[in-house]
């Protein structure tokens, strides 16, 4: 018979980013940056659907993944006309060269899209997802408070983390933080922690 582990204690929030923190959502993005920005319906946010992805466009989405920081971002691994990039830099100078009604219009619908899919076929949704080994039992465990900051919206976080047991307050949960340093300061004064540029 296992022990039963001892709750993890701290007075300190702990706050973490969600994709690739908490959560390795590749398959989920691609899908959906892929049928988003296609117009194509929520039933091809499948399996099949998955496997049928050119294989450039699969391969510029994870070359460049490391360096998106927001759901704009996702808009560079489907431009073949782009050089290749290399650094943040070079990638973030390569967005913001698009035009402004492009990249907002590729927010618009990848956004709806997702939404689309979450309510209509929820359980490929977050089967498209999961969660690293270990992260959910250990904050499942943590008695001090939990904070998301996160480039994506708050509601595909909490029906995820939802799905895995984790029950988090939408307050935990600050969606679309795009930069995020401003969430980070509403958390620690909430939490009546010291800082700033001094700390």
């Amino acid at each position: 018979m296992k022990a039963k582990r001892s709750p993890v204690s701290s007075k300190l929030p702990l706050v973490l980013d969600f994709d690739g923190v908490v959560c390795d959502s590749l398959k989920e993005s691609l899908l959906v940056v892929w049928n988003g920005a296609g117009d194509n319906l929520p039933v091809e946010f499948s399996v099949q659907g998955l496997r049928a992805l050119p294989p450039d466009f699969v391969e510029r989405f994870t070359r460049y993944r490391p360096y998106a920081r927001h759901l704009g971002h996702f808009l560079v691994p489907l431009l073949q006309e782009l050089p290749l990039m290399r650094t943040q830099e070079a990638f973030e100078a390569a967005y913001q060269s698009l035009d402004r009604a492009r990249k907002e219009c590729f927010i618009q619908a990848v956004s709806q899209y997702r939404q689309q899919v979450r309510e209509t076929h929820p359980v490929t949704w977050l089967k498209m997802q999961r969660c690293y080994r270990g992260i959910i039992p250990y904050l499942s465990r943590r008695e001090g408070p939990i904070y998301i900051v996160t480039a994506r919206d708050q509601m595909s976080v909490l029906q995820l983390l939802e799905s895995k047991g984790l029950i988090l307050a939408p307050e935990q949960v600050l969606g679309e933080q795009s930069p995020k340093l401003a969430a980070l300061a509403t958390i620690a004064e909430r939490e009546q922690v010291p800082h700033g540029p001094d700390r």
